[in-house]
């Protein structure tokens, strides 16, 4: 066995995410806290699925009533990576910003345009391999949202514009980036009280990711 075929090998035992987490989509400022259930195709040579939760944490401040920028901190607490086989037990951290502009409002709805930035730093050791991986990715996308008394529900398409990520084996570092880049993204948020919203978003097609999140005014 080469040294190439050795360290894909290694790689399939990763596990890495790429999370999707955002702030406060609906209001600000807010403070988010949130669990990510993540599970997304990634390539090397090969297709492989990569399944993790996150816990995130991150702010929203509005810039002015139409634009708010925010940014925060996911840690993972678990992870698993293949196709069939799973293997799990992973570590690390992923620094992210968003941001969302609302370019339209008619009657009960709203046009955003969204963004997100991310950078995932992991390490992982399994059977003797010591992996570390680094992976940025930016997204961008459209949503229409429409308020139904306490509630608003959402749904847009996002794209992953760019994804670039590398890993090191031992002596022997490769190229990682998305398998799929179009996601269509759903929503739905609850306006419990005027100081908190509960929230859950979806990510399904180039990923199947689920955010639950609570986002609240101190």
């Amino acid at each position: 066995m080469n040294i190439r075929t050795l360290a894909l090998a290694a790689v399939a035992l990763l596990p890495f995410t790429a999370a999707h987490a955002t702030t406060s989509i609906d209001s600000a400022p807010r403070f988010t806290g949130g669990l990510l259930l993540q599970d997304t195709a990634y390539k090397i040579d090969d297709s492989f699925d990569v399944e993790g939760q996150i816990l995130v944490a991150g702010y929203k401040a509005a810039i002015n009533p139409r634009f708010a920028i925010g940014g925060g901190l996911g840690l993972m607490l678990d992870g698993e990576i293949g196709r069939g086989t799973k293997w799990g037990d992973g570590e690390g951290f992923r620094l992210f910003g968003d941001a969302q502009y609302e370019i339209h409002r008619f009657n009960q709805n709203k046009v955003l345009l969204t963004g997100t930035l991310s950078h995932d730093r992991f390490s992982f050791s399994e059977r003797n391999f010591d992996i570390d991986l680094t992976l940025t990715e930016l997204k961008i996308g459209g949503l229409i949202m429409h308020d139904v008394r306490e509630f608003s529900i959402y749904g847009g398409l996002e794209v992953v514009a760019y994804s670039n990520g590398d890993y090191d084996i031992e002596n022997f570092s490769g190229d990682v980036k998305r398998d799929d880049r179009l996601n269509l993204r759903l929503g739905a948020l609850f306006n419990a009280t005027p100081a908190v919203d509960l929230r859950a978003d979806l990510l399904l097609l180039g990923e199947q990711t689920i955010l639950l999140a609570c986002d609240f005014a101190l």
